[in-house]
């Protein structure tokens, strides 16, 4: 585990816990050999990665198409983060990528009168 000290407003923890918690079950459930978490913060970007050591992921693999509980729920947390997430092979060697990149705020939601 590394990471960056800063703020993360309260309205953000609880749903970067839960994507942080799947994305690790996820690693150790599929992947194998130590997995790495990372937590960068430049300027109001985030990014939250969990890599594995494991075979990689399949040819053609899109988790946005995946069927598997665990990526809908990485899905709607990532969505409800307003950020984007890729899945790659992993840039340390063998083994899956997963990265989160969101903005520090929330995005600002218009008013209707």
């Amino acid at each position: 585990m590394r990471g960056d000290e800063g703020k993360v407003p309260t309205t953000r923890i609880q749903p970067i816990g839960l994507l942080l918690n799947e994305l690790i079950t996820n690693a150790a459930k599929h992947g194998a050999g130590k997995i790495n978490v990372e937590y960068k913060i430049e300027g109001a970007k985030h990014e939250l990665s969990a890599c594995d050591q494991g075979s990689g992921l399949p040819s053609g693999f899109d988790a946005e198409q995946t069927s598997g509980l665990g990526m809908k729920v990485v899905n709607t947390l990532v969505r409800q983060l307003g950020g984007v997430m890729t899945a790659q092979a992993n840039p340390g060697g063998q083994g899956a990528c997963f990265k989160v990149a969101y903005r520090a705020e929330p995005p600002q939601r218009s008013r209707e009168p």
